[in-house]
Order: C-alpha cells, then structure tokens, then sequence
C-alpha cells in the first residue's frame, strides 16, 4: 500500500483579516462598473472613504480587498454602506 495521501486537505482560498494599521485612513478608489445589464459598455466608478481594516484575500495567487466605508463619494444610486475594492486601484492614503 502506497503511502502517499491522495486526500489532501484544500485550504479555504478566501481569508479575511484586520489590519489595525489601515483602519481610519481615508483613502480613494476606483473601479469598472456595467452601465446595464448585459451591456458590452462599461464605465468607472469612484469612491472615497475610510478603510475599515478588513483584508480580503481570495484566490492563488491571492487578490487582496480592502473593505471601505463612511463613503462621502460613490457613484449615484450606490446605497450600500461598505464597499470592496482591489488593493491595487486604492490610493491616497492619509499619510
């Protein structure tokens, strides 16, 4: 009988943190939005809040999220709270 284990155990692929170190920074972010369902068109939509401190990393090689909210800029009719927005399109960081 071999001894290799063919039953590996899979590591969840989504893990969320805090990072008090980013917690209260207002920061700016942007990103790609459909203009319509079904829409081969697409525009940006911009956001301005303070990051929470939650890191959302999904996937290998992992996409890192950064949740932000007290939104003082989102995009008409946004009514959520939080948003998620990919780390790399995340900048102005309060210094």
């Amino acid at each position: 009988m071999s001894e290799n284990n063919t039953n590996k155990e899979k590591k969840s692929s989504l893990d969320i943190t805090i990072d008090i170190e980013l917690k209260g920074k207002v920061v700016e972010a942007d990103g790609g939005a459909n203009l319509e369902v079904n829409s081969n068109f697409a525009s940006r939509a911009s956001f301005k809040g303070t990051l929470t401190g939650r890191r959302l990393r999904q996937g290998d090689p992992p996409w890192i999220w950064l949740e932000i909210g007290n939104l003082t800029v989102k995009p008409d009719g946004f009514e959520e709270e939080f948003v998620w927005c990919e780390e790399s399109y995340i900048y102005d960081f309060d210094e």
